[in-house]
């Protein structure tokens, strides 16, 4: 199992659409030990929700940018024949 030890927001920005991007480097490993490889760095794209909240719309990794939770859970969601 993987484990989250601590996250640290590096930074934010505006992005289209009125929305929010915030880049974070996230520290994980196993469950069982502490992190050995230094913190993945992930951008958070938050959108405009209802009465001024924010809703997550996608998490990106900064290093590989073609993993992206939306198409994970795109993928993951399509209708199967």
């Amino acid at each position: 199992m993987v484990a989250t030890f601590g996250a640290r927001v590096l930074g934010f920005a505006p992005s289209s659409g009125g929305g929010l991007e915030v880049r974070v480097a996230v520290r994980v490993g196993s469950s069982s030990r502490r992190p050995e490889e230094p913190p993945q760095l992930l951008r958070f794209r938050f959108l405009p929700g209802a009465r001024g909240s924010l809703q997550i719309a996608d998490i990106i990794d900064s290093l590989t940018p073609e993993l992206r939770l939306s198409t994970y859970l795109g993928d993951l969601l399509k209708p199967q024949p």
